[in-house]
């Protein structure tokens, strides 16, 4: 906390007396507003890490069901509904993709495709498409197609995650 409050005091004592003028007082408001701004996006992301919902509430046969989004394997598009696919079973939660991946934890969710968010833990290989893409192999089978929009994410998380460890593999050996 301190260190937040040591980094926003320039916005609270600012005075244009302090900055002069012409070309170097412009390039000074700059310099300094585009380190708030980093700091403000850093703060936001550590928020939206912080406050990430861990159950949702779905409805289905007359039954509500608590499910923990750490059960969840991958989530698909269905028009303004978001299907939740735990194992064999699948949900339908009222919501749009873009609402429900900003509740989700972004440190363990990854948006793949425009329609598909898939639990980054889940995730068995990676099969390279023809056209650029992947198709994604999650631990039970299911494959998942990623666009090339979302590739530079996809293997961006995987080679920051602790977890995963890539293996050296020989040109001729293919995937089975």
């Amino acid at each position: 906390m301190y260190v937040l409050r040591y980094q926003l005091c320039p916005l609270l004592c600012l005075s244009p007396h302090l900055w002069g003028s012409g070309l170097q007082a412009n390039v000074a408001w700059y310099r300094f507003f585009e380190s708030q701004a980093f700091l403000l996006r850093l703060i936001l992301r550590h928020l939206r890490e912080w406050m990430a919902v861990q159950r949702v509430l779905v409805k289905s046969a007359g039954c509500a069901h608590v499910l923990n989004l750490s059960e969840v394997d991958w989530l698909g598009a269905a028009g303004n509904y978001v299907e939740l696919h735990v194992g064999s079973r699948s949900h339908l939660l009222r919501r749009t993709m873009k609402n429900i991946e900003g509740l989700l934890d972004p440190r363990r969710f990854l948006r793949i495709h425009r329609a598909t968010i898939v639990n980054s833990g889940r995730i068995k290989e990676l099969r390279v498409r023809s056209w650029g893409g992947y198709d994604v192999v999650l631990h039970d089978g299911v494959r998942l197609t990623s666009s090339r929009a979302y590739h530079k994410k996809l293997l961006g998380r995987l080679r920051d995650d602790p977890s995963f460890r890539p293996l050296a593999t020989s040109d001729n050996q293919a995937c089975p």
